[in-house]
C-alpha cells in the first residue's frame, strides 16, 4: 500500500508526516487489499483570523472496484486529519456493509 502525502501552503514536518501514516494507515484493517491511498493537507487561509475553519485534509483511497473520497475542515491540523478518518472509516463500512448483506441476499 502507497500512501502519498501532498501539502499546500504548509510545511510537511515529519511529525505531520508520522501522524497521516499512522491514522490514514489504519484504514487496512477494513480492506486490506488497498491499492493507494492520496492525502492532501492544506492552510485554506493565510490571515490567522479569516474564518475559523483554516485547515483542510482530503483523500482519495483506491481499492480494486471502488475508489473513496473525503474531506474535512477544522482549526487544528491534526483534527481535520482525525475526521477524515472518521469519515473514510465510515465511508469504508458503509461499503463492506452493502458488499456482505448482497452476498447474503438481504440487498
Amino acid at each position: 500500500m502507497n500512501i502519498h502525502i501532498k501539502a499546500i501552503d504548509i510545511e510537511l514536518t515529519s511529525a505531520l508526516d508520522t501522524y497521516v501514516q499512522q491514522k490514514i494507515g489504519a484504514l487496512v484493517k477494513f480492506y486490506p487489499d488497498v491499492l493507494r491511498i492520496e492525502v492532501e493537507v492544506e492552510r485554506t487561509t493565510q490571515h490567522h483570523q479569516k474564518g475559523e475553519k483554516l485547515f483542510r485534509s482530503g483523500a482519495k483511497v483506491a481499492i480494486p472496484k471502488h475508489t473513496f473520497f473525503a474531506e474535512a475542515y477544522a482549526a487544528d491540523m491534526y483534527r481535520a486529519i482525525d475526521v477524515l478518518r472518521d469519515e473514510l472509516k465510515k465511508e469504508m463500512n458503509r461499503l463492506k456493509t452493502k458488499r456482505l448483506d448482497k452476498s447474503r441476499g438481504k440487498a
